[in-house]
């Protein structure tokens, strides 16, 4: 009798909110996954700013991992994150303080102390970032300015490193920072030296598939660790399932993120003007995109509802949207629609304004499904113009893929059929990183080619259903 353990990879997939451990096997060319652990992922108060519970998601990790062995022969574990944030290591390699929340007052207070060093224009042109306040440039400026640090490490290879004890970077995290030069796909050190951060904090960088080292943790076996795409974005978009060199995508859940790739950097100013950023990582491999509310709103209008009396599920919002009758649109990049709190009153109030008194329930989930798909259409209209370029598809992956009527509003919108899945797309591109590393794929295009028959995929064409 065989009682050996079945190999497998292991993706660690954390969000802002909660984190997963995924497993993933390579078994004739196809790629199978489950989930083994989900936890949450909190900020805590630590001396007065919000941190990173940094401890506790270790220990996450940790249990995940446990939980992994108990049933599979672990061959590889890799790690990605959302981006801008970081830790800093001491000349001993201890970690200095917890590494900071985007969200904490020091990234408003670092732009602002920081904000004339370059003009926006100058930072986007030598960067390609969309300018933003929570980029790690600014407060790594004023943090390493107050306290001294030997080595920066962005989240994804925080963790690699403190479970390894080697410190790698890898580049589509780094190019969250805005310290990454877009042209050479290496950091921007003149860059750094401007801001007063010394070129020695930034970490080698390695790329997707690149062996870091081997587990060194008295709890755990001698596991194999590799670098994924360190952005979460960046695993999704390599899920993309298509053979097309040129496509469109929204990779949507909360938040979305909306673009295509392209061999180079976009860089001009009317990029910079329309809100652009340029995420790669290496040369000949970038993402042109920019960030757009997302099911945020559906989230936060089921909220209202329920504080209300009235509770709907996503599908049955879903449903009231269709059944409803048009009314305006409005702009969904509103500030006033990113804070927490009374959506289907400042909804409303929006439709008012615009002409459209007292509005059904149905009515305003359609006008919000709809007012995403527009300006999701508007992004792909401008990067067509930013390109020169004429797409024939595009994809939603993520969690909006479930949302039936999101791709079909936005096929409508668009005028061009709509591939919506995978659903999983992050932690299918994490495995898929590992498995090129691991030499079960040969490149992220044959796994897109792989992907295309995947059952869960749904066409939506415009002009076939209703909507």
């Amino acid at each position: 009798m065989n009682n050996r353990k079945p190999q497998a990879l292991l993706a660690f997939d954390l969000g802002a909110s909660s984190g997963r451990g995924i497993i993933g096997r390579f078994q004739a060319g196809e790629l199978t996954m489950t989930e083994i652990h989900r936890f949450q992922n909190q900020p805590i108060t630590e001396n007065g700013h919000l941190c990173w519970d940094l401890p506790t998601l270790l220990a996450e990790i940790k249990t995940g991992i446990k939980k992994a062995c108990e049933t599979y022969e672990l061959i590889s574990i890799a790690f990605d994150t959302w981006g801008v944030d970081y830790g800093l290591l001491d000349e001993k390699g201890q970690l200095l303080q917890l590494p900071l929340h985007y969200r904490d007052v020091t990234s408003q207070q670092s732009y602002e102390a920081l904000g004339e060093v370059l003009r926006e224009e100058e930072l986007f042109a030598a960067t390609g970032n969309q300018v933003m306040a929570i980029n790690s440039l600014f407060r790594l400026a004023c943090q390493t300015s107050e306290q001294p640090a030997a080595r920066m490490l962005l989240l994804p290879d925080l963790l690699g490193y403190l479970l390894t004890g080697k410190a790698l970077g890898e580049s589509t995290i780094a190019a969250t920072s805005q310290l990454l030069d877009p042209l050479t796909g290496d950091w921007h050190r003149e860059l750094a030296e401007r801001y007063g951060i010394k070129a020695s904090l930034l970490p080698e960088l390695g790329q997707a598939g690149d062996f870091v080292g081997m587990l060194q943790d008295p709890e755990l076996p001698a596991i194999p660790v590799y670098k994924s795409y360190g952005h979460d974005t960046a695993c999704a978009v390599a899920s993309v399932p298509t053979v097309k060199e040129d496509f469109l995508f929204v990779s949507c859940g909360t938040w979305a993120l909306a673009g295509t790739e392209t061999t180079a950097p976009i860089l001009s100013q009317t990029a910079q003007q329309l809100g652009f950023s340029n995420e790669g990582g290496r040369p000949g491999n970038n993402r042109l995109l920019k960030n757009l509310t997302g099911l945020w709103l559906i989230q936060e209008l089921q909220r209202s509802l329920a504080q209300g009396g009235t509770e709907l599920s996503f599908q049955e919002m879903m449903e009231l949207a269709q059944d409803a009758a048009d009314t305006v649109l409005i702009d969904t990049q509103q500030p006033q629609l990113a804070e927490p709190g009374r959506m289907l009153e400042k909804l409303t109030g929006l439709l008012a304004a615009a002409g459209c008194h007292e509005p059904t329930v149905g009515e305003v989930i359609r006008c919000v499904y709809r007012s995403l798909a527009a300006a999701f259409c508007q992004t792909f209209e401008e990067i067509s113009r930013l390109t020169g370029k004429t797409y024939e598809e595009i994809h939603v992956i993520g969690g909006g893929a479930r949302a039936d009527f999101l791709c079909r509003c936005i096929a409508e919108a668009c005028h061009k059929p709509v591939i919506a899945g995978p659903v999983e797309a992050t932690a299918m591109g994490n495995l898929a990183a590992q498995g090129i590393g691991l030499g079960y794929l040969t490149s992220i295009h044959a796994f897109r080619r792989q992907l295309t028959t995947l059952p869960e995929l749904k066409s939506y064409q415009p002009g076939k259903v209703p909507v």
